[in-house]
This record gives C-alpha cells, sequence and structure tokens, in this order.
C-alpha cells in the first residue's frame, strides 16, 4: 500500500479474489487510489463458468483451439513452444521471447532440446490422453503437485522419493508420465478438468477452436461480437465500466478515402482528380 501512494498503475496476476482475500481488493484500491489504473491479468477473468480459475500458457493454448491448430498429422496437436504476442520488432524480440531457453543456456551452457508439448523446466506440464479426449496438464511447484496427487487419487506420488521436487520429476519424467497417464485413461476430458479447476489446478481440454468459440465461458463473457454482416473475436481488453463493443464494421475498400482526404482540406473536385491520376485509390468497383 506505501507503494501505491506514488503509483499509477498497479499490474498484478494473482486468481481473481487472491487480492480481496488480502484486503486489498479492488474496491478498497478504488476508494484508497482513485486515480490509480488497476490491470488484472488472469486465466479467465473473475466472472462465468471458468471465472476464478487457475490458467497457464499452455492451458490456455489447450482450450482456446491453439494447440489443436499447431502440429501435423504425424506428430498430432502441439503446444506452442514459446509464448506468443504481438511482434513489432524482429531479432532482439525473437531472443526476448525465447524463455525459458535462453535462461536455461545462460545457467548451464546447453541449447534446449526438443521437448514437444513438454515443458524444459517443469514437469508434469504436458499433453496427456483420457478416455474422450487429449488435456493438458500444468504443474508450477511441488505443492501442486502433491494436490494433483492427491486429487486423482494417487496420494503417495507426491511423496515418492522419485517425484517429490521438480527436479526429480524432471529426472524421471518418463516414469512419471506413464503413472499419470494410466490415471487420466480412467477418466472423461470434460469432468475431469472441471473437477481439477475447481480444485485450483491448472488443467484444460485440448479442444478446437469452434468449441472454444461456443463454449459457455465464451459466451459469458461476450468474446464474440457481431454486428450486421461481421463476426468476429471481442477485444480481450476489458476495463471495469465499458464492455468490448464493434462500433463499426471492416470498411470496404477504400470506402473511407474521400471522407478522410475531406478532413484534411480537400475538396471534391481535387479528390476525384486524385482518383483520376491514380494517386488515391476510388472505392472498389465490381467487374
Amino acid at each position: 500500500m506505501k507503494m501505491l501512494e506514488g503509483a499509477d498503475v498497479l499490474i498484478e496476476n494473482f486468481k481473481p479474489g487472491a487480492l480481496d482475500k488480502w484486503g486489498i481488493g479492488n474496491d478498497v484500491l478504488r476508494a484508497k487510489f482513485p486515480k490509480l489504473v488497476h490491470c488484472r491479468i488472469s486465466g479467465f477473468g473473475a466472472d462465468g463458468p471458468r471465472g476464478g480459475n487457475p490458467g497457464y500458457d499452455a492451458i490456455i493454448q489447450a482450450m482456446t483451439g491453439m494447440i489443436a491448430a499447431t502440429g501435423s498429422p504425424q506428430s498430432g496437436p502441439m503446444r506452442i513452444g514459446v509464448p506468443q504476442f504481438l511482434e513489432t520488432t524482429l531479432y532482439e524480440t525473437g531472443l526476448a521471447i525465447m524463455h525459458p531457453h535462453a535462461a536455461n543456456y545462460f545457467m548451464h551452457g546447453k541449447p534446449p532440446q526438443l521437448t514437444g508439448n513438454e515443458h524444459p523446466n517443469l514437469v508434469p506440464y504436458a499433453i496427456f490422453p483420457t478416455r474422450t479426449a487429449d488435456i493438458f496438464i500444468g504443474v508450477g511447484n511441488d505443492g501442486t503437485f502433491r494436490k494433483l496427487a492427491k486429487e486423482i487419487g494417487k496420494p503417495e506420488l507426491g511423496s515418492d522419493a522419485r517425484f517429490a521436487r521438480n527436479k526429480d520429476r524432471i529426472a524421471n519424467r518418463d516414469a512419471l508420465r506413464a503413472e499419470l497417464a494410466a490415471v487420466f485413461s480412467q477418466h472423461d476430458a470434460e469432468p475431469l478438468c472441471d473437477r481439477l479447476l475447481a480444485a485450483g489446478l491448472p488443467a484444460g481440454p485440448v479442444q478446437s477452436i469452434d468449441k472454444a468459440l461456443t463454449s459457455a465461458h465464451a459466451v459469458h463473457r461476450g468474446d464474440v461480437i457481431e454486428k450486421d454482416w461481421y463476426k468476429g473475436v471481442a477485444s480481450p481488453i476489458r476495463l471495469a465500466r465499458s464492455k468490448p463493443s464493434l462500433r463499426n464494421v471492416p470498411p470496404k475498400f477504400s470506402e473511407h478515402a474521400t471522407s478522410v482526404l475531406t478532413e484534411f482540406g480537400y475538396s471534391t473536385g481535387e479528390i476525384d482528380d486524385l482518383i483520376a491520376k491514380g494517386v488515391v485509390c476510388g472505392p472498389e468497383r465490381k467487374r
């Protein structure tokens, strides 16, 4: 709270409700720091069927269709190897997003091995088959692994010397994969993931884009937006008092050229002359 006295923006990525439990939720912050911009990054948001559920990068990849759309017929669905975002530069940005591979290289001097869907530093963090579909499980620490082991009815895995610590699980990832695969093969994907997510464990079904866009959570959050003939994905940026809206559909080719040039003082005759000379593109003509 002392640090916030001189802050303009607070960015946090705790699960929704965590700050409230600590007595510093959004209502408290708004009352004490009315000019503060509070930015919360979460897996699913605070409301909706998945509201408050935990989520790692790969879980979101699985549930939004990214994994299902990546890979080949030979490899099957594949996790994207590094977290993605809109790039505005090239080489340096490529190096900057090579996490955790660059950090691993600086630590032990070895380039990364091909791990497929699995995380080089965290185990288990991979795709597993179930009775009905593939799921992605992401375990970020030892406590979470013990909780997972208990939730799936195998608490002994949490105290097994081969799997007790993350470095042990890395050394014995094949043995652990076999243990978990045997358990998950007895469950259906959706109910299993629902139960794990409800218990605070990052898990998600590997589903295609059609299921992602029509899921109950996407519908509740208003993730699909429509106007006239246009249908698309709503902005992922949510402001406290304003829901994403679609004010204008995407323009047709050169649809606004005349109005934009008019704003800058060009007369109708001047615009027609520019179009005639080919300096400005006129409205698209159907042949």
